[in-house]
């Protein structure tokens, strides 16, 4: 897909997901075909201290596109390590501090002299796809992130200003499959179907000898392992196995 890249150091934010590493590989391709080897990828990925493993997958996506465009300059990632409060209310849980944590990011990002970022979020499947998950009733209790309650049934526009940098959103319009078509196109090795992390449940600690469900997660992760594991309920699972069939 043809990018727009104009600003000689490039943020992009990488999430441990499909969508951030079929970008990547997109956007070296972009810098390569369009000739702006001029241009510096900036890596940035925020780090949930409940679930640290992202790291990892974020470093191994870097090296192995890195390895696929030797041409493309690449600095090492930019780690934005973050904490976020849940509580739970009547309607639900809620975070105590998003607002928070997006203001420093946004200065880190400022700080490591970046004006443009690269932001591959697409754009979920619309009701009729949902519907067909039956999520609420895969998780009556409500826990993070499962059922459609805020999930937006519209695209992101392609062009966001915060007041601090741009975020560019190329895939604002498209869906899992369009990645899927993408993740083809560039060969990006099968692994990381197994290797890259969708799921966006917040309490991930699983239970031993229970069967996937909305009793077999801890509600406590105090001692949570950082095993890689998706709890198989959320959207964002679901969706995955929606274009790539398997979560």
């Amino acid at each position: 897909m043809e990018l727009k890249i104009t600003d000689a150091r490039t943020g992009v934010l990488l999430s441990g997901g499909l969508d951030s590493l079929v970008g990547l590989y997109n956007l070296c391709n972009e810098i390569i075909r369009q000739d702006k080897l001029d241009i510096t990828v900036i890596p940035f990925h925020y780090i949930d201290t409940q679930y640290p493993v992202t790291k990892q997958i974020v470093k191994d996506i870097v090296s192995t596109v890195q390895a696929a465009f030797p041409s493309v300059t690449i600095e090492d990632t930019k780690m934005f390590q973050y904490d976020l409060d849940y509580i739970v209310t009547k309607s639900g849980w809620k975070c105590l501090n998003m607002e928070e944590r997006d203001r420093k990011f946004d200065d880190y990002v400022v700080a490591n002299n970046v004006t443009s970022m690269v932001n591959f979020i697409t754009m979920l499947p619309g009701k009729t796809v949902w519907n067909k998950w039956n999520l609420h009733a895969l998780n009556p209790k409500g826990l993070p992130h499962t059922g459609l309650n805020g999930v937006r049934d519209t695209p992101h526009e392609e062009y966001e200003f915060n007041g601090k940098y741009t975020r560019y959103n190329p895939y604002a319009t498209k869906t899992k499959m369009f990645v899927k078509e993408m993740f083809n196109l560039y060969n990006v090795p099968d692994r990381f179907v197994d290797d890259t992390r969708s799921c966006t449940r917040v309490m991930r600690k699983p239970i031993t000898n229970h069967k996937p469900g909305p009793d077999s997660w801890a509600i406590d992760n105090t001692d949570f392992d950082g095993a890689v594991g998706a709890c198989g309920m959320c959207y964002h699972c679901w969706e995955k196995k929606w274009a790539f069939g398997k979560i």
